[in-house]
């Protein structure tokens, strides 16, 4: 269970990192609210996986 948490991790970090890299890079008030939004979906995501991996 720790190894598919630790994967879970790291892939959540490179998601993220790479959405850091692509949308926002000038500040665009839309690109900015865009990657809020798809963080907001993607941290929920990434949560309910962890839930599933944690009732196993």
């Amino acid at each position: 269970m720790r190894f598919r948490r630790s994967l879970l991790l790291v892939m959540a970090l490179i998601v993220g990192g790479g959405l850091g890299a692509v949308l926002p890079p000038k500040f665009e008030p839309v690109k900015i609210i865009l990657f809020f939004a798809i963080c907001s979906v993607l941290g929920e995501v990434f949560y309910r996986i962890d839930q599933r991996i944690s009732k196993k």
